[in-house]
């Protein structure tokens, strides 16, 4: 129970505000070892996957930039899909 509670504040922490990895550190310096070491891992983890969503969520920005400038070129529908991997859903939304 004591780690799932400490995986559950550090997941508050991260989406609620933009604490840095060097403030989770030393907010955690009043934990006895063991707990410090888990809570640090935990932390390590959840700011790893932030770092990997906010390049996946670059990479779909790029994407959709590139299909609005196909539409501005004449591209049809399909071919934006098949250069940028987008759905059809999403490329007809940027049409509106």
């Amino acid at each position: 129970k004591g780690i799932q509670f400490l995986e559950s504040v550090l997941r508050y922490l991260s989406y609620a505000s933009d604490i840095t990895y060097e403030e989770i550190e030393k907010s955690t310096r009043f934990l006895p070892e063991p707990g410090r070491e888990v809570f640090m891992t935990l932390a390590e983890q959840l700011i790893e996957r932030g770092v990997e969503q906010g390049i996946e969520q670059g990479i779909e920005q790029d994407k959709i930039e590139i299909a609005g400038n196909m539409l501005l070129k004449g591209y049809s529908d399909a071919e934006i899909e098949e250069i940028t991997g987008l759905t059809l859903k999403v490329i007809k939304g940027l049409r509106k």
